[in-house]
């Protein structure tokens, strides 16, 4: 990890990197509208982006606490990709934010946390020789923002169509899911950290709730997504077999995956997934719901 030299960003390393932490915002770049507008001024006194090779923009779909940033991380460790984690491109496009601005946006983020180093809360998600935050010839861009990607899906099913047409760039979807009992329990275990108010069982039906919208919000748009547009990733069986899967994901985006890329990502991945399902107390009904 290397912490950089002061500049002009409206945010500096020592600061995203307490956000990455979990001791600060949550959000990194843009936790409210003041830094926004900062952000945005930044990013519109820049050159516009030189992506001449770009041919997709991948974007994430999913639950929250699936297993994104991990995926995202990988992605982001090949020298033809440059994936931002918790931009929210979609959020900038609605605040009006032009196409130049974004895309400047997406290639920092990627830029600032390869330099500070890809953690995120208790994770570490730097991977040894990677090029995360790095790129030679830049074909792929993108933004991990799964959980609140589908959120927004889930209140205006269309927004993504529109957002390739305002994109100019084909989009690519990764949709990561793992065993919904343990998204719904690190759900409740989030808010509970978090201080949100009402007993474990409120909390758990709230959480239940909450995944049953982005499910239903996921299939409508998988269902409406072109053939080879969208791809399926199940985080259980990365964690079973990384070199396999990243394999198939390298192939679904189109970027050549080597054996030392496999072999340095692979060796960041958990052996066994985390099974949040046990930290939680199930009653008969909750596991009709799932």
């Amino acid at each position: 990890m290397t912490i950089g030299e002061p500049d002009d960003f409206p945010i500096d390393d020592q600061e995203l990197l307490r956000r990455a932490r979990g001791t600060g915002p949550r959000r990194l770049f843009g936790h409210d509208r003041q830094e926004l507008a900062r952000l945005a001024a930044w990013a519109g006194a820049r050159p516009a982006p030189e992506i001449p090779d770009v041919e997709a923009f991948l974007i994430f779909v999913g639950y929250p606490r699936s297993g994104h940033s991990l995926v995202g991380a990988l992605l982001d460790a090949h020298p033809e990709n440059a994936i931002a984690h918790e931009l929210d491109v979609l959020q900038l496009w609605s605040l009006g934010l032009d196409r130049r601005r974004i895309l400047t946006l997406t290639l920092e983020n990627s830029r600032r946390l390869g330099r500070i180093g890809r953690g995120w809360g208790n994770y570490d998600y730097q991977v040894a020789g990677g090029a995360q935050g790095e790129w030679t010839r830049l074909r792929f861009i993108g933004d991990k923002r799964g959980g609140e990607t589908s959120r927004r899906l889930s209140e205006d099913p269309l927004a993504l169509d529109r957002f390739a047409e305002f994109l100019g760039l084909p989009l690519r979807f990764i949709h990561v899911v793992r065993h919904p009992a343990d998204n719904v329990a690190t759900m409740v275990r989030h808010a509970r950290r978090g201080g949100a108010a009402g007993d474990e069982a409120m909390l758990l039906w709230k959480a239940l709730a909450h995944y049953a919208a982005l499910a239903r919000a996921n299939d409508a748009f998988l269902a409406r997504a072109a053939p080879g547009q969208a791809l399926t990733l199940w985080h259980e069986d990365l964690v079973a077999d990384a070199p396999r899967e990243l394999g198939r994901l390298a192939e679904f985006v189109g970027f050549a995956a080597g054996i030392d890329y496999l072999d340095a990502c692979a060796a960041i991945v958990q052996p066994t997934p985390n099974r949040s399902r046990d930290e939680v107390r199930w009653g008969p009904e909750h596991r009709l719901v799932l």
